[in-house]
């Protein structure tokens, strides 16, 4: 019905239901009365203002399977919310609601939030949900009736599933190892592999990455070793977040709980859809059979979470299998025209319509280079300075993306230290932590290098990884290394001597290296997983040539870099933020999986790798700026980046 009518009487359709407005009273009379409506806001209707897309979608009907193809900036959250305000406002039947769910509590909060501002009520309260997918999945599935598939009695009659991480190694999971040992895993316990609804097969799980073992691969006896040890796990009341998805799976065969589930929420509408894992999916397809309509709204070129189980191709397939009707929202209110091009262009789309402000005179989308990662190193503050003297930008909106956090992020965080150079570290972690403007990222980088210090130092012959801010191998709970590193840090920042940068690298040294490991043996005690080996000789010492010349003089160019306000991080964290400016730096090389070097975004249109970089360049409203290898950049790869929308220039 809402396919044939005009924006007017789509605006006139919504705020009736919406704002309780008269039918025979016009928006116009309403900004006119000065109506008290929810949705004036500053003198102008937050409902008139959307696009004839967005409003075509809050009027389509619940009853059809529709999948909202929205690109990048298209305000697809607060059309969600609205169409939420919407359909509860409308809504007649006491016992039963409709479930929003996308992927994060603060996703599902934002929604929540656009509700509530427009309906105007206390919440988004029963018979309606508002939550994640996963929650949903626990609270209405796994935990009410897993234990039907399970066989789990439960406590003082509490059924309800306790979840293990598949990383555990918890002493009280030997009870729940496999009979059998498997190649080089050793004997297995349940928590470390799962059902995999879509492949059907068994997945085991892996530090690096998950590799799959089907079904059909494994031996008769080792099949039924394994299904015995899960079926052990389970039946003692544990899981781990894959396996309910299996749980839900066997609950929703059970014809009865289907549909008491299709009564109590017959329409499902589903954002952040690109993310949606083969699991999932599989789980939607049994809902659907069920009756249930679903909508799915999202931006399949950004989905970046291969690793996590969510494939394009897969969603796409599903999509087009289950007969979805496709609505698009193509006006990207984020971004203007140039950056929307390179966009597209990245990923072979056409039709973004960019309705951003442009406000600089010069190129927006522009590349320049870095010749090794000392020059890469200088990165954050060479856009720094490029951006500062820019009064429309916002430095606390701009943002450094890189793909691999050992490749690029822990290389430009180091600001410019090197190995040769380590005793810079802990002069570089405390300063960094007592500033009290710091961000986030700032403060990791503080923990990140003070961690390193301590690894290197306090236990030299164990490895560790820059992932987990260096943790021990020595030390199984990477948690609380990070809570003792930051233990640490604080009790250094209350020491004057400590703090005190305006002596001499000889006496700073010294006073540290009498009082740091005194330091790292108490701050210890609270945790029962951290033991400090006893250190003998000096662990930290002048750096050469260094001995005289004041701490802080020494330092003041990383100390520059180190505050530096820029927010260095990884595509996959800055996914659905709007920014001012973006800087997204290429890998030096191609080497490992080239996910994080800049041919490889461009090689394939339909690859995961060009929409890593699709997802980082369609963050900024202003400037879009790539940072490329220099020894890359021959006269085809130059024309290249011209035909893709870019300019070089230096900064």
């Amino acid at each position: 019905m809402a396919d044939c009518q005009d924006k007017d009487t789509l605006v006139e359709q919504i705020a009736c239901f919406i704002c309780n407005k008269p039918s025979d009273v016009s928006i116009d009379d309403c900004l006119k009365q000065n109506r008290p409506t929810i949705c004036l806001v500053y003198g102008k209707c937050r409902i008139r203002e959307k696009t004839e897309e967005q409003l075509r979608y809050v009027c389509s009907s619940l009853n059809k399977k529709i999948f909202l193809n929205a690109c990048p900036g298209s305000g697809k959250t607060e059309v969600v919310g609205l169409k939420a305000a919407y359909e509860i406002k409308r809504w007649k039947i006491p016992h039963s609601g409709i479930a929003f769910l996308t992927f994060t509590n603060n996703a599902a909060s934002i929604i929540r939030e656009r509700a509530i501002q427009l309906t105007g009520v206390d919440g988004v309260t029963y018979p309606h949900y508002v939550g994640t997918i996963d929650s949903w999945f626990h609270r209405y599935i796994a935990h009410p009736f897993g234990n039907r598939v399970t066989g789990y009695k439960g406590i003082n009659g509490d059924c309800s599933v306790r979840i293990i991480e598949d990383s555990s190694d918890a002493a009280f999971l030997k009870s729940f190892k496999t009979k059998y040992a498997y190649n080089n895993r050793g004997n297995l316990s349940a928590n470390k592999y799962y059902y995999d609804l879509n492949e059907g097969g068994i997945r085991f799980w892996s530090k690096n990455k998950n590799s799959v073992s089907g079904i059909s691969q494994l031996l008769d006896w080792q099949e039924k070793d394994l299904r015995n040890t899960k079926s052990k796990f389970l039946k003692s009341g544990f899981a781990t977040y894959k396996d309910m998805y299996f749980i839900c799976s066997e609950v929703l065969k059970i014809n009865q709980i289907t549909q008491l589930l299709a009564e109590r929420f017959p329409y499902i509408v589903i954002d952040e859809c690109q993310d949606l894992s083969s699991n999932q999916l599989k789980l939607m397809e049994q809902l659907i059979g069920e009756g249930i309509s679903i909508h799915f709204v999202g931006d399949l070129q950004q989905s970046i979470f291969e690793f996590a189980g969510a494939f394009q191709g897969v969603i796409n397939d599903f999509i087009t299998k289950n007969n979805f009707l496709q609505m698009l929202l193509t006006g990207n209110f984020r971004s203007s025209q140039p950056i929307v091009n390179v966009c597209d262009k990245l990923v072979n789309q056409k039709g973004t319509i960019g309705f951003g402000e442009q406000k600089d005179k010069n190129p927006i989308c522009i590349y320049t280079t870095y010749t090794d990662e000392i020059d890469m190193s200088s990165l954050p503050d060479r856009f720094y300075q490029f951006l500062i003297s820019r009064k429309h930008i916002d430095i606390e909106k701009v943002a450094i993306l890189a793909r691999g956090y050992n490749s690029v992020i822990s290389k430009i965080r180091s600001c410019g230290v090197s190995d040769k150079t380590i005793n810079f570290y802990p002069p570089l972690a405390i300063n960094i932590w007592q500033t009290q403007s710091c961000s986030i990222e700032q403060l990791d980088e503080s923990i990140s290098l003070i961690g390193k210090f301590i690894s290197e130092r306090i236990f030299p012959l164990q490895s560790s990884r820059a992932k987990s801010s260096y943790c021990p191998d020595s030390i199984t709970s990477p948690i609380q290394w990070r809570l003792y590193l930051a233990n640490i840090l604080s009790r250094c920042c209350t020491d004057k001597e400590m703090v005190n940068f305006q002596q001499s690298w000889s006496t700073w040294a010294k006073y540290f290296d009498g009082n740091f490991v005194d330091i790292l043996q108490t701050e210890a005690k609270a945790f029962d997983r951290i033991v400090i080996p006893s250190v003998d000789g000096k662990i930290l010492i002048s750096p050469k040539g260094e001995a005289k010349k004041m701490v802080s003089t020494c330092m003041q160019n990383h100390i520059s870099k180190s505050i530096n306000p820029l927010r260095i991080t990884t595509f996959h964290k800055i996914k659905g933020e709007t920014l001012h400016a973006t800087l997204v730096i290429s890998s030096p090389t191609a080497q490992g999986n080239g996910e994080g070097y800049w041919l490889k975004w461009l090689e394939d249109p339909n690859s995961e790798n060009a929409r890593f970089a699709y997802v980082a360049s369609s963050r900024p409203k202003y400037i879009l700026a790539w940072a490329l290898p220099k020894q890359s950049l021959n006269e085809k790869n130059k024309q290249m980046l011209t035909q893709l929308g870019f300019s070089e220039e230096q900064i």
